[in-house]
């Protein structure tokens, strides 16, 4: 049985380090490699307006993705999955209640006659439109699920190559509650009220799910001017698992996450042991640990999702996504920087707890009150209009309800 000494800055164990790997693969974690030329094929989403009410739709494209070096796309074979059923047209494909099934993308590439295929590097490869059947709010997730890709290795080989492609996803807000400036829809079996009892733009969000997962999605708007978007999340009881995932759409979709999943420790049930992780494409990020305000341990998540194991989560969570710089102000549709775009942070201390022991990465084991996560990957913008469209998404699983508190820009 693995003890705790909460007074204990350091503790030594000698499998540490296997025990950190084996439940990085346990919960998902450990990447694994794969060929150099099976890499980087990939399908995603774009859906725009990320928000409709009944009558609207949004133009939804499958935007295919090759390794860089390679000529063109030959062809791709996938599915798009959705939540709900909104499907109204499609380009290609058989819609099969919330799916559409059986797309098929194939060009020739013929170069000894002068046929050559299109060497675009993303290149759309299908399209739909999605229109609310309901005027119910919901959070809608439209998925790519691709099942073979090939690409034409150069331009003057009219053979293709087979490489291993990756779906994508995206998030349409449909019928969404106004909560400020704000909009705010549900996933599948949440239900969603507005409340007025906290004075944040006049209204909070509350959200409950009796199976036992809660699902929210919220927006803010377009501003001219860049600043801070933050929300502070609370629980009712401790989750046993909490994703925040922020989607900021400028000239590409890019996706930041973090992920707290529940463990058991050393096989041991008595114990329950949390893994922390950042997912953000491939980047890294920043972590710093405090105990009564003095930092304790700073570092890297590694790119590959090593994660940080605490032996608690606490009722509150603070998710935020924030400029490179304070109080940044720039013109429309020039280009623009946004860093540190997702910052993700905890207290035990804030709600009357005592402090957590954290084990980090390297094996070195610490008692903070308070970790904080900054993500360190550059998102680029071709319309400073856009960066205001973060697209929060919140999973909380374990818990009764989860409360959304939005905190403004000013």
């Amino acid at each position: 049985m693995l003890s705790i000494n909460r007074h204990a800055e350091r503790r030594t164990t000698p499998n540490m380090p296997a025990a950190i790997l084996a439940l990085s693969a346990a919960v998902g974690l450990a990447s694994a490699s794969s060929p150099a030329h099976t890499q980087d094929c990939k399908l995603t989403i774009h859906a725009t307006p990320n928000v409709v009410y009944t009558g609207q739709s949004a133009a939804v494209d499958v935007i295919a993705h090759f390794p860089t070096g390679m000529y063109a796309l030959a062809s791709a074979q996938f599915d798009v999955r959705a939540t709900m059923p909104m499907w109204s047209s499609v380009s290609s494909g058989v819609i099969a209640g919330s799916d559409v099934t059986g797309m098929a993308f194939t060009q020739p590439h013929a170069p000894h006659v002068g046929v050559y295929a299109n060497p675009s590097n993303p290149n759309r490869i299908w399209f739909g439109r999605f229109t609310p059947k309901s005027d119910a709010p919901a959070l809608v997730e439209i998925k790519a699920d691709p099942t073979a890709m090939s690409v034409y290795p150069n331009k003057l080989t009219p053979s293709s190559v087979p490489g291993v492609a990756t779906g994508g996803s995206a998030w349409v807000l449909a019928n969404p509650l106004s909560v400020g400036r704000w909009r705010a829809a549900p996933g599948n079996g949440t239900n969603v009220s507005v409340s007025d009892d906290v004075i944040v733009d006049g209204r909070i969000i509350t959200a409950e799910n009796n199976s036992g997962v809660i699902l929210m999605g919220l927006l803010l708007p377009a501003v001219q001017q860049v600043r801070e978007s933050a929300s502070i999340i609370d629980f009712d009881g401790r989750p046993d698992s909490f994703t925040a995932t922020v989607q900021v759409q400028g000239a590409v979709m890019e996706e930041l996450s973090l992920n707290y999943t529940k463990v058991v420790w050393q096989n041991n049930d008595d114990q329950n042991m949390y893994a922390l992780a950042a997912d953000m494409g491939g980047a890294s990020a920043e972590y710093g640990a405090f105990l009564g305000g003095v930092v304790v341990a700073a570092g890297d998540l590694n790119a590959d999702g090593t994660p940080i194991l605490i032996d608690r989560i606490p009722d509150e969570i603070a998710a935020s996504v924030k400029p490179n710089g304070e109080n940044v102000r720039t013109k429309a549709y020039l280009p623009y920087t946004l860093e540190n775009a997702l910052i993700s942070s905890w207290s035990t201390s804030g709600n009357g707890g005592d402090a957590a022991l954290i084990v980090l990465p390297s094996g070195r084991t610490i008692i903070a009150d308070t970790l904080a996560i900054r993500s360190s990957r550059p998102i680029p913008s071709t319309n400073i209009k856009q960066l205001g469209l973060g697209m929060h998404t919140f999973e909380a699983a374990g818990v009764r309800r989860m409360i959304i508190s939005p905190v403004q820009p000013e």
